[in-house]
């Protein structure tokens, strides 16, 4: 599985893109404009994750998550990149342990090699997300972790 290819249909694809990204440049053009809300709900959908959830791994509250909704706009770009980011490390573990659902499952589990922390609690910043990936890394190369 292509990861590029799971952030765009986690991302809503087509319903969600006027046309669909095809490089890092043509995400970053996307994230510095703000993703249409309609990438959040998609998200939110192909994950199964909790409003709560999805609002502290985008570094919102609940209730600015809600009012977004009501209002149709889009993201602004930090939200943009913190949703990119967190979609970018569903779509790695997903590769890693060959599927959504056992990627999924990973990540709201406590990891030894993350110290026993929980991924998707590091995810809400860029270093524990750094965090996370290096440890996927490690798993898809066959380091013990």
């Amino acid at each position: 599985m292509n990861a590029a290819v799971s952030i765009d249909r986690m991302l809503g694809g087509k319903q969600t893109f006027k046309t669909k990204p095809k490089s890092a440049f043509d995400w970053h053009a996307l994230l510095l404009i703000g993703l249409p809300l309609r990438a959040l709900d998609s998200f939110k959908q192909a994950t199964a994750l909790s409003d709560a959830r999805l609002a502290t791994l985008v570094g919102v509250s609940g209730k600015t998550l809600q009012r977004a909704r009501g209002t149709g706009q889009r993201l602004d770009a930090v939200t943009s990149d913190r949703l990119f980011r967190t979609a970018s490390l569903v779509a790695l573990a997903a590769e890693v342990l060959e599927s959504k659902e056992r990627g999924i499952a990973w990540l709201n589990r406590g990891q030894t090699g993350l110290g026993g922390k929980i991924p998707f609690d590091l995810m809400t910043t860029e270093a524990g997300s750094e965090q996370v990936e290096q440890l996927l890394l490690r798993i898809e190369h066959g380091v013990y972790s």
